[in-house]
């Protein structure tokens, strides 16, 4: 009786052992398989790399017929935010569509007003300034001299809602009514004595986008007591605003100066280094000296 049993055990023993087997087999194919699979998926949607599109970027037919049948609200929303996803046809149906919205739209602590606040700090300046055609349609602001005059009229010490005045002399500046009266007004409240109209000022001056702006701006950075000035004026000149690429380039070289300016505090060069590095896309940290060799390295020979 013994050995029968002892031959019953291993032969049971066996069959488990191949059961483990060929169960840990299967596992390892399905495993393999599935990491395979997520392999394959995890390669297609990396953060690495260059953009994948969903789909070409072009309005569909079902977003258009939603905007044609929506209240301006939800107009400006849905093609404010095509326009930030870069789908082609976006920024023409605002530019077509905002002088309809004038007085009707609501951006306080809403979807809209988000928007607006990613808007004004997209890559493409043309949705930057679409930001600006909503937001004279949301202020109800006609793109007129008159618009210009009845601004700079509020904008003076005294009147309730001066600050947004300020602002909105910069958006009328900014789409080309009047922009080199705007520009001599809002230098006049850069020195104003109320740090806040100064801040406001300096924001409007980065909407012109024009050369003229980039010398005031330097000086306003390097010069204005205020350090929360100084910075907005150093955003205005590496990122924000309209300024285009080739024009914010124009102040390297005052930055390349206020970089080896002793007198300069610390906390102003760093904001040098950072707007350089915006600016040029480089990164030298705070030498001054590999800066200038790179800079000088830009330049033409003659």
């Amino acid at each position: 009786m013994g050995e029968p049993n002892r031959v019953s055990n291993r032969i049971a023993g066996m069959a488990f052992a191949f059961m483990v087997l060929a169960g840990l087999t299967m596992f390892g194919y399905r495993a393999g398989f599935a990491q395979s699979a997520w392999e394959r998926i995890r390669t297609l949607i990396a953060l690495e790399g260059k953009p994948l599109q969903a789909s070409p970027p072009v309005l569909s037919q079902h977003v258009i017929a939603f905007i044609d049948n929506s209240p301006p609200q939800q107009q400006a929303e849905q093609l404010l935010e095509h326009a930030l996803n870069g789908y082609q046809g976006a920024l023409e149906l605002i530019a077509k569509r905002v002088d309809n919205w004038h007085g009707l739209l609501n951006t306080d602590n809403n979807r809209l007003g988000t928007l607006l606040s990613s808007a004004y700090n997209a890559n493409d300046l043309r949705v930057r300034a679409a930001a600006v055609e909503i937001s004279l349609a949301h202020y109800n602001v006609d793109k007129t001299r008159a618009s210009v005059d009845q601004q700079a009229e509020l904008a003076t010490p005294g009147h309730d809602g001066r600050l947004y005045a300020v602002w909105k002399l910069g958006l009328l500046g900014s789409r080309g009514i009047e922009t080199g009266r705007v520009f001599q007004t809002l230098l006049l409240y850069t020195r104003d004595s109320d740090a806040t109209v100064r801040r406001w000022a300096v924001e409007a001056i980065g909407l012109l986008g024009t050369d003229e702006t980039v010398e005031p701006l330097l000086d306003i950075f390097h010069n204005d007591p205020s350090g929360v000035i100084s910075e907005r004026a150093a955003c205005n000149l590496a990122q924000s605003g309209l300024l285009q690429q080739q024009q914010r380039l124009r102040a390297v070289p005052a930055l390349l100066n206020f970089l080896q300016d002793a007198a300069l505090e610390p906390q102003r060069k760093a904001w040098v280094g950072q707007a350089l590095r915006d600016i040029t896309g480089k990164d030298f940290a705070l030498d001054a000296t590999a800066w200038r060799t790179w800079y000088d390295g830009q330049r033409p020979s003659r």
